[in-house]
């Protein structure tokens, strides 16, 4: 007779034990959501993303929510193709250029080779970006192109050293400027061609 009240005792101590349990868990999560709707402002503010994703994809929105928020827009001239062919431009020179570097005694010959894509890109920007470079910061810098490779030729002066061309490289002098965002908007645009 003692041993069924003992089990009755130790089933109604285990079920209320388990409803308080859901009881607590079912106010908790009812007060993290009020929290959360009270704060809804803190939360967007610090859990919204921020990154467009691939870095390519992330300049081509930021054009477009440019292109946007300006109501002088002109849609019959916008390519946002243009802008996209000219990112992977810079991808493939960036991850498939193979760069040989020949130093005299006051110039440096970037000697560019690797995949038909990165030569094609290659010609495409380094004589455009040559000219840049001469024309905002007087660097004597020039393009050679032949039908397998790309040569950049590269002077040193006082404003350009020997030391800041070997340390930049190639890669650092092609990045070089803060002209490539204006460069971008304006091949989105219509009014710019690489």
């Amino acid at each position: 007779m003692k041993q069924p009240i003992l089990y009755s005792v130790l089933f109604l101590s285990a079920a209320m034990a388990i409803t308080g349990y859901n009881v607590y868990a079912t106010a908790k999560d009812e007060h993290g959501i009020h929290s959360a709707h009270s704060s809804s402002k803190n939360v967007a503010a610090t859990s919204t993303p921020t990154q467009q994703g691939q870095s390519a994809f992330a300049a081509i929105a930021e054009i477009v929510q440019i292109l946007e928020e300006d109501p002088n827009t002109d849609w019959t001239k916008v390519d946002i193709t243009a802008l996209r062919d000219h990112l992977v431009d810079m991808e493939m020179l960036t991850t498939e250029a193979i760069v040989n570097q020949v130093q005299t005694q006051n110039q440096i010959v970037f000697e560019l080779s690797g995949s038909t894509a990165a030569i094609q890109a290659a010609k495409r920007m380094v004589p455009a970006h040559s000219t840049q470079l001469r024309t905002s910061f007087s660097w004597d810098i020039e393009a050679k192109l032949d039908e397998n490779r790309v040569r950049m030729i590269v002077n040193s002066s006082e404003s350009l050293p020997m030391e800041k061309i070997n340390a930049l490289g190639f890669f650092g002098i092609m990045a070089t400027g803060a002209h490539h965002q204006i460069h971008h908007l304006g091949m989105a645009t219509g009014n710019m061609i690489h």
